[in-house]
């Protein structure tokens, strides 16, 4: 949804699936220009702008090719589903062979932006028949355990130079 969220969520899973060979894209649905708002020190365009360079250069560490920039409002991705279920779809189709997962922000994460990306890529993958794996970002602050479907978690085990990548890609994020 935002930029930032890839690594925070899956930056180690993307750079394990780099090193084993797969294909990883990268779509980053909104320009990141609300993440601070009221910023005495970034407008919102700058904003835009430099969130936009971090996460390039946060996938670059990962050692992916750099985020798809799909530039809609931050903050008002649920009223861009559509549009979002069509990026989506247009690059699962670009793929020549079915993809292993569509990685998306969970669809009950408690951000409308990280919800909206969740429901869309959940209708996207059922239509494509691509598995879709959810990741949290936001439940982390608000939830309990109780609040986690444990029986659908996932765990990957990390190898040190994959996890060193992730945390490398997350200080690119410096706003």
């Amino acid at each position: 949804a935002h930029p930032d969220d890839e690594v925070l969520g899956v930056g180690g899973l993307m750079a394990a699936a780099h090193r084993r060979g797969i294909e990883v894209v990268a779509l980053c649905l909104s320009d990141g220009s609300a993440s601070h708002p009221g910023s005495p020190t970034l407008s919102p365009a700058e904003l835009a702008i430099r969130r936009r360079a971090e996460v390039d250069s946060a996938t670059s560490v990962l050692g992916i090719e750099p985020t798809r920039w799909c530039g809609l409002g931050d903050g008002t991705l649920a009223d861009h589903e559509d549009e979002i279920e069509t990026i989506v779809e247009h690059t699962l189709a670009e793929q020549p062979e079915t993809p292993t997962a569509l990685l998306a922000v969970w669809a009950h994460d408690g951000h409308p932006d990280h919800e909206a990306v969740g429901r869309g890529a959940r209708r996207v993958g059922d239509r494509c028949g691509v598995p879709v794996w959810m990741y949290p970002i936001w439940m982390w602050h608000w939830g309990t355990p109780e609040d986690v479907p444990w029986s659908q978690a996932l765990a990957v085990r990390l190898a040190e130079n994959e996890l060193a990548r992730k945390v490398a890609a997350l200080r690119a994020h410096t706003s």
